[in-house]
């Protein structure tokens, strides 16, 4: 099978083809390829789901009393808290879990992971009712347990199938390297890769055929830790990057109205065939 930028395009995001490398911590980036996923049955076992207390939250502000709304502020708080702690701790940052809310929802934001402003003023709302004991108005609750349904589903394609490694190619080096959260370990390592296949292309080489010995050391480790953070934001700003950009990309490969390619099936053509298969293999 013949390989040509524009198939690539279909699993790759290459600078100059629709990736946003141009500036910030992606600048010196020439391509990245997801390697590396995460994925979540549940996100609570011990307890309720995120969705759960959204739920509530929404039954909570049905009945439009005082308290149905002090209820549901508290319920869809829970929610939005849970999300965020289990978002920091399946990119390994355990060192932010337990901080304010303010310093987790800046990081996240920092990163590009998922809007954190508008949730951050449920998160004050909620506070000041605590704290003064005051009312709060019934609508402007309604219009929070809104706002998390949307940031919920904003967070949770990073937990199904979020991206936590790529094999990455820069600027100034010839080598593909991988880089990826050491499952278990709060650290991102920086591995070599062997890919004998390449295209010479004006943004820089863009390697394919992938492989690394899984048992090989990486060349290099980065703990997750406050400390060096400077040093590890630009790895996981790029785990985000790519798993924001896949959620809202739309396949390259469009064979008819309605009907969609999905680009697994360059690694498993086999699966496309069969008498209920509406779907041409790619020619």
């Amino acid at each position: 099978m013949s390989v040509d930028i524009e198939r690539l395009r279909e699993a790759y995001f290459i600078r100059g083809y629709g990736a946003d490398f141009a500036t910030g911590r992606r600048s010196h980036l020439v391509y990245a390829l997801p390697s590396l996923r995460l994925s979540y049955t549940h996100l609570n076992p011990g307890g309720p789901e995120p969705l759960t207390y959204l739920e509530y939250a929404r039954r909570d502000i049905a009945d439009g009393t005082q308290q149905g709304a002090i209820n549901a502020l508290g319920n869809a708080k829970r929610a939005v808290h849970l999300v965020v702690d289990k978002l920091l701790a399946a990119y390994g940052l355990d060192d932010w879990v337990k901080a304010p809310f303010p310093v987790r929802a800046e990081l996240l934001r920092d990163l590009g992971a998922v809007p954190t402003r508008l949730v951050s003023r449920l998160n004050r709302a909620r506070n000041l009712m605590e704290h003064e004991y005051g009312f709060i108005e019934v609508d402007l609750v309604a219009d929070f347990v809104e706002l998390v349904e949307l940031f919920l589903t904003v967070a949770y394609p990073f937990f199904k199938g979020g991206v936590i490694g790529a094999y990455v190619g820069t600027e100034g080096e010839s080598p593909c390297m991988e880089w990826f959260i050491v499952p278990g370990i709060a650290a991102v390592a920086i591995a070599d890769v062997a890919a004998p296949s390449h295209l010479d292309l004006s943004i820089g080489r863009v390697h394919y055929n992938m492989d690394r010995e899984s048992d090989e050391p990486p060349r290099m480790t980065i703990p997750l830790i406050r400390e060096r953070q400077s040093d590890w934001m630009p790895y996981l700003d790029l785990f985000f990057y790519c798993s924001r950009r896949e959620a809202f990309r739309l396949t390259q490969d469009v064979r008819g109205p309605g009907v969609y390619y999905h680009r697994s099936r360059l690694l498993f053509p086999d699966l496309c065939e069969g008498p209920n298969n509406r779907l041409e293999r790619p020619g």
